[in-house]
């Protein structure tokens, strides 16, 4: 039977492009609701039992029907759709002990000079640097020793611009695939790029190596080109195009393709530009994330979230087109929360940072994610010592969303996850103190993504889901929660 008040807590209503949903917040279940119902869950977070329910529904529906209409509530309940209990309220993450999963700045240096560029122009306010062969080897070391449980481990190449140093690159991959034989492990790689560097060796060797690549280009051109030129002047975009064009021809259809991935500031709002002419380009996963640059003239603000929502909405509607008339690529937002509606997964932090995912600079230096290498009070050790900051690891198993007290009042809090823990620290000096900014959006693409499942056909969706699952294996593996 349900309580009455309906505790608003448990329950989130929503409508969205014309339909009205609501989601049970312990279950993350999404449930599609008629008028009717919608004035029942309206109506029962007021009233103090069922016959004030029924009385409330009365003059519109009349005594009878909503009579039953109290009753279809109590079926929901009783059937455990809405009003489940909340499992993980007293939950928390362990202690991290296993690594799966290591970030590796090859450089710290970059041939392009991006204006919202979070490692400072890829040194990350440090000289430039590059990896030596000997850090490289030191730390797929580190990982084999730490990965306790794990077979499957990945490395994910990053900078600065990785492929400056692709010859300790090729050299590493070859040294941790003879390691992971001797110890019974499997290696996954990965490489984030700018994409200027991506000469025909180098695309071969990520063949060969069945290379995870993201690939970072803000088309159209102009777009683009304002936003990341070369270090010495001039825009970058007619490189890389050339580049993708040139492995699209060589790709085999059993090899996996490539992903983009966009940043889009507040000088250019309108992101579904940038996404429709990735998706001509002929790629079929594409990311575009919001700027999180402390530049002003750069990065999204509260005055700017309206408009952005609004774009939000009108994209899904070319994302509805797109896929319905066979254009049909990963959304990457979009991609999670669809999944997200269907399957109904829960987490208590948003990636395994600190946890099963490590950053390494190109000293050797271990961070807990990537955006924060460089910063000196969340260095947990190098790959020649080892861990010798457990506590400050500790501190990232502990930032879930049971310990923050924004995330324990939000409807959303076991989807998002707690929100991204650079970001928190970065506009808020305090990992448990969500960037809410960044909340606001997630928020409405959640909304966004469980009605884009609800207009989706189950053939749509079978299809989607294939594509989804590619454009999964293609990313670097960092949640773990």
């Amino acid at each position: 039977m349900v309580t009455y008040p309906i505790d608003q807590g448990s329950v989130h209503l929503f409508q969205t492009r014309g339909r009205r949903f609501a989601f049970d917040v312990h279950s993350c279940v999404f449930l599609e609701v008629d008028e009717p119902m919608w004035d029942v869950l309206h109506f029962g977070s007021v009233v103090r039992n069922r016959r004030e329910l029924v009385q409330a529904l009365s003059p519109r529906y009349g005594p009878q029907a909503a009579g039953s209409l109290a009753d279809e509530l109590d079926q929901l309940s009783a059937h455990r759709v809405l009003f489940l209990p909340d499992m993980l309220e007293e939950h928390v993450l362990p202690d991290p002990q296993d690594v799966a999963t290591l970030c590796v700045n090859l450089t710290q240096a970059c041939n392009l000079r991006c204006r919202y560029c979070f490692a400072g122009g890829g040194s990350y306010g440090q000289p430039a640097t590059m990896m030596t062969p000997d850090t490289a080897r030191r730390t797929v070391d580190f990982l084999l020793q730490h990965a306790g449980q794990h077979d499957n481990l990945s490395l994910s190449f990053f900078g600065g611009e990785p492929l400056l140093n692709f010859g300790t690159m090729q050299q590493t991959v070859e040294y941790a695939s003879q390691q992971a034989e001797r110890f019974g492990k499997t290696f996954r790689f990965n490489l984030t790029t700018n994409g200027t560097l991506l000469s025909r060796t180098v695309r071969r060797f990520l063949r060969e190596q069945r290379f995870g690549v993201i690939v970072s280009i803000d088309g159209p051109p102009e777009v683009h080109d304002a936003m990341r030129p070369y270090a010495k002047g001039g825009g970058s975009y007619d490189t890389i195009r050339r580049y993708l064009e040139a492995f699209q021809k060589e790709r085999r259809p059993d090899e996996a393709a490539w992903t983009l991935r966009a940043t889009f500031s507040r000088q250019h709002l309108h992101f579904a530009d940038q996404v429709l002419h990735l998706a001509g380009l002929g790629f079929e996963d594409i990311s575009v994330e919001p700027c999180t640059s402390t530049d002003p003239d750069l990065a999204i603000g509260w005055a700017d979230l309206p408009a952005l929502k609004a774009e939000y909405d009108e994209f899904a509607g070319h994302y509805l087109e797109s896929i319905r008339t066979g254009q049909k690529f990963s959304f990457f937002h979009f991609r999670v929360m669809i999944e997200q509606a269907r399957r109904g997964t829960q987490r208590l932090a948003q990636c395994g940072a600190g946890r099963g995912y490590l950053a390494v600079s190109a000293a050797g230096e271990l961070y807990p994610c990537h955006r924060l290498v460089g910063v000196e009070p969340y260095q947990i050790g190098t790959v020649h010592e080892g861990i010798t900051h457990p506590e400050r690891r500790a501190l990232f198993a502990a930032a879930h969303v049971n310990s923050k007290e924004l995330c324990r009042r939000c409807w959303a809090r076991y989807i998002c996850g707690g929100g991204c823990h650079a970001c928190a620290i970065e506009f808020n000096g305090d990992i448990f103190e969500p960037y809410e900014l960044e909340c606001e959006l997630v928020k409405h693409r959640i909304e966004l993504g469980a009605c884009l499942y609800a207009e989706l056909s189950g053939a749509e969706l079978d299809q989607l889901s294939v594509l989804y699952d590619r454009a999964s294996a293609n990313r670097p593996h960092l949640s773990s929660a």
